[in-house]
């Protein structure tokens, strides 16, 4: 292994989801890196890499199971991981900008700067991950751009704010309903989640945050148009786990897969298309399937039209918001997707520890 200077800094940053804490991702935060260093000396890489997990906490809450941090939605959360990144990074590296320019280019040889970062969020997690990679994202360069404050030795008494250029790498979601789970709900579920989060999150879970003058904003995130679609865009991986079971009743099949079918024999079905390979040899006790779906695998098939007589497989086919969810569809499967099918229910799949540390290994061969 290089040494310390010579290796590649890659932060990863680990969001939990709702009503989560820094717990359900501490598994992770300490073997992931072991896992990935394996990885790195079994492929001989040209260029090693040494990772610096990041597990968020702006949203942790001791009381009343998290609720107070987690269910005012997307945004307000996401704001506090924000601001818990930049303050990190402000502490752990601002002292390095001594020697850099604004963008970093001058210091990219001599310093021990992080230049990549990739993102894994766990259930609600993933979305608070896409907030964050779109509002951190710059689209004139194509990276991410973290601010941080910064004392250089001119003038040691007035921080200034610069910017830590980071190139994307990987977004991993951990059982995450990444297209929302309205139509996906028992009834009494989707009244519950209203109730109980209905200031925030729970509107948000089931598209009604919108009204005349904006979309809801899960699905802002997957306009084509939007900042935080062109950050996901750009990752060199995308990786999503779904549990498989078909009770599911938290965050179901559909939503983590981004997949319009109803689970049956027709869903099944597809598992197999043409645009889906099959990664036969990572199959392990808890990992059913893995698939790496190809652009358009799920969404430009002849029968996958809204209003037409074909669409009797659509879980959402007869909702108010259909064409919504449909286009959210459309949209996110226009890429490459790394498929993983747990066998789990989702309270196992979102929260990864040693018991289900086949797994996590499945992930660490599928980074690079």
């Amino acid at each position: 292994m290089s040494s310390t200077n010579s290796l590649i800094q890659h932060l990863v940053v680990l969001c939990h989801g709702l009503q989560g804490n820094t717990g359900h991702l501490e598994y992770i935060e300490k073997e992931l890196p072991k896992m990935l260093l394996k990885e790195q000396e079994e492929a001989s890489l040209q260029q090693q890499e040494q990772f610096i997990m990041l597990n968020m906490s702006a949203n942790n809450n001791g009381y009343l199971w998290n609720w107070s941090s987690t269910s005012d939605g997307i945004v307000q959360g996401g704001k506090r991981l924000l601001k818990e990144l930049s303050k990190i990074l402000s502490q752990k590296y601002g002292n390095d900008f001594e020697h850099a320019t604004t963008d970093r280019t001058a210091c990219l040889n001599t310093c021990t700067l992080p230049s990549r970062i990739s993102f894994i969020g766990s259930s609600m997690g993933g979305l608070y991950c896409r907030y964050m990679m779109g509002e951190l994202f710059d689209e004139e360069r194509k990276t991410i751009r973290v601010p941080i404050m910064v004392n250089t030795s001119k003038s040691k008494d007035e921080p200034n704010e610069r910017y830590l250029s980071l190139e994307l790498m990987n977004f991993i979601a951990l059982a995450s309903p990444l297209i929302s789970v309205r139509c996906l709900l028992a009834p009494y579920l989707y009244v519950g989640l209203k109730i109980a989060f209905f200031w925030g999150t729970g509107n948000e879970m089931v598209l009604e945050d919108g009204n005349s003058d904006k979309k809801p904003f899960i699905y802002e995130m997957n306009d084509g148009k939007s900042k935080y679609f062109k950050a996901l865009e750009i990752c060199k991986k995308r990786m999503t786990l779904c549990s498989v079971k078909q009770d599911e009743d938290k965050v179901p099949y559909q939503t983590s897969a981004i997949i319009p079918l109803k689970f049956g024999e027709e869903h099944n079905g597809m598992h197999h298309s043409k645009k889906c390979k099959e990664l036969v040899h990572l199959k392990t006790i808890h990992v059913k399937h893995v698939f790496v779906d190809e652009p358009y695998a799920f969404s430009s098939l002849d029968t996958m039209v809204v209003g037409s007589k074909k669409n009797n497989f659509f879980y959402f086919e007869n909702d108010s918001k259909k064409d919504l969810i449909f286009e959210m569809i459309e949209n996110l499967r226009a890429m490459e997707w790394i498929r993983i099918e747990i066998d789990l229910y989702h309270r196992q799949a979102a929260v990864i520890n040693r018991n289900r540390k086949d797994i996590l290994t499945v992930i660490s061969k599928l980074w690079y």
